[in-house]
């Protein structure tokens, strides 16, 4: 992938926790997903001779950090707002998240960043039963949503298609990640049947036993 036709230097890449790459090049931020976006940190033009930017880039929550110069600029992820939330001091570009604070060093003293308070609001999708002649070809679906956990009958579980065990009864339940809050139904029953029934999702066939 080259996010940018003539740029001098990637300076940093990282993974967001649904997975989309993003890459900072120059004053600019690309992220990988479906399709390419770019976010501008400030209207800098891009230099006419070779200019290695190092940045740095961690994740808290769905909130993206990026380090380059002396600055540090907070990126709303879902809405691609920016904020400047230091605006000078940083020493090195090496920054970690502990507690879901940001640290950064600052000549001799080591400063943070307390992410804002505000979350990201999603609608967890429903996961599904595939009920099929008798218990032990029943399954169930968990899907994906960024910013979801799901839980069935106690373990996390991570999207996917999966046996019952046999069981009549799953039970679904959805959780919000950091820097995301859930509206809507975090609660599922999948009731399983051990007779013959058709798959329930919308347009299935019918499996006759």
């Amino acid at each position: 992938m080259t996010p940018q036709q003539g740029a001098q230097a990637v300076g940093s890449v990282t993974l967001a926790p649904n997975g989309n790459l993003w890459a900072s090049v120059g004053w600019n931020l690309y992220n990988s997903g479906t399709v390419l976006r770019r976010v501008s940190l400030r209207p800098d033009p891009q230099p006419e001779r070779l200019t290695w930017s190092d940045t740095n880039l961690r994740f808290v929550g769905s909130r993206l950090y990026v380090t380059i110069g002396t600055a540090v600029y907070s990126v709303d992820t879902a809405t691609l707002h920016v904020d400047q939330v230091v605006a000078d001091g940083v020493s090195t570009q090496t920054t970690d998240v502990l507690s879901r604070r940001l640290y950064y060093p600052s000549g001799t003293s080591i400063r943070e960043v307390t992410p804002s308070a505000a979350t990201v609001e999603t609608t967890a999708k429903s996961p599904y039963r595939l009920d099929r002649c008798g218990t032990g070809n029943d399954r169930y679906v968990i899907p994906y949503e960024p910013g979801v956990s799901y839980y069935v009958d106690g373990p996390r579980k991570s999207t996917g298609n999966y046996a019952t065990g046999g069981r009549l009864s799953v039970t679904v339940k959805a959780t919000a990640q950091d820097g995301w809050s859930l509206t809507g139904k975090t609660s599922w029953a999948l009731e399983l049947t051990d007779a013959r029934a058709a798959e329930v999702v919308a347009g299935s066939p019918h499996h006759d036993c």
